[in-house]
């Protein structure tokens, strides 16, 4: 099972507040539990931000590739048609 790192960390994170937390007694190691959700949510948004930016990398290298094939296509008597309809099908 693969779990999304956003669910796993918001899991984590639950289980700090909702059964760790009311157990600690001392401030010190309560202080530093809370810390630890904090630096855990943190990690949630910056994963979300990382991950829009790969998809948004992605999504320009994708429309390359197709601007790259339409332009080959435009000269397939040079290519091989073949193995130029491949790469079109593996690009989209």
């Amino acid at each position: 099972m693969n779990i999304p790192i956003d669910r796993l960390f918001k899991g984590i994170i639950d289980t700090i507040n909702e059964v760790i937390l009311p157990e600690i007694s001392s401030p010190y190691i309560k202080s530093q539990a809370i810390a630890i959700g904090s630096i855990l949510n943190s990690m949630i948004v910056k994963n979300a931000n990382i991950h829009q930016r790969l998809l948004e990398q992605n999504n320009s290298l994708k429309n390359i590739f197709q601007q790259l094939t339409k332009i080959l296509s435009d000269y397939k008597d040079y290519f091989a048609s073949e193995r130029l309809m491949k790469l079109s099908k593996e690009i989209n």
